[in-house]
C-alpha cells in the first residue's frame, strides 16, 4: 500500500491535492481513502460541541488547542500519529492507497516516516482564500509548517486549480 503525507498550512491547497491524488489512483482503478491527524479531534469536536464535519462550521480554534492539550499537557506528542498508523493498519485491507491530508509539524511526518516504508510525503506551499483570526495563524500548526523539511516533493501553489492539478500530477506519472 501506498501512503501520501500532504504538508501545508491553512488554505495552501493539500485538501485539493489530496483529492487530486485520490482521483488519480481511482481513474486506474486503485481504491484511495483521505484520511488525517485531526480526523480523531474532529471526533472530539463533534461528542462535545456537536460538530456536524462540515468544513463551514470547523470550530478551528478548539481543534488547535486540543490538538495542543494532547501533544503538550497530556504529554502525548506521538497520539494522533499512533492512531493514524492503527487505522492504516486496517485501511491496508481495503484500500491501496491512502492520502493523509493535514499534516503540519515536523514532528508528525518523521513519526510517519519512521513508521511506514512506502511513504511519499508532499509539502504545499503558498495561500489562498485565508480566512484565519490572527490567533489562529499564530498557532503552531501554522507557524511551525516551515519547519518541515523531509519532504520529497514540495509543490507551489501560485496560480490556479488547474495549475495544481497539474504540478501534482506531474509528481504522480513520475513515481
Amino acid at each position: 500500500m501506498k501512503v501520501y503525507v500532504i504538508v501545508g498550512k491553512s488554505g495552501s491547497g493539500k485538501t485539493t491535492v489530496a483529492s487530486i491524488i485520490k482521483e488519480y489512483y481511482e481513474t486506474k482503478g486503485k481504491k484511495a481513502l483521505i484520511t488525517g491527524f485531526s480526523d480523531y479531534l474532529k471526533l472530539y469536536a463533534h461528542i462535545m460541541l456537536g460538530y456536524n464535519f462540515s468544513e463551514e462550521t470547523k470550530p478551528r480554534s478548539f481543534l488547535q488547542k486540543m490538538g495542543s492539550y494532547i501533544r503538550t499537557d497530556l504529554k502525548m506528542p506521538d497520539m494522533l500519529g499512533s492512531r493514524l498508523l492503527t487505522d492504516i493498519d486496517i485501511y491496508k485491507h481495503f484500500y491501496d492507497v491512502v492520502i493523509i491530508s493535514d499534516a503540519r509539524l515536523a514532528e508528525e511526518v518523521a513519526y510517519l516516516q519512521n513508521n511506514i516504508t512506502n511513504i511519499r510525503v508532499i509539502k504545499v506551499v503558498g495561500r489562498l482564500n485565508q480566512k484565519l483570526t490572527m490567533e489562529q495563524l499564530s498557532h503552531e500548526t501554522e507557524t511551525r509548517v516551515d519547519e518541515v523539511t523531509g519532504y520529497d516533493n514540495l509543490i507551489i501553489n501560485d496560480t490556479n486549480y488547474n495549475s495544481l492539478k497539474a504540478k501534482t500530477l506531474e509528481i504522480l506519472e513520475s513515481e
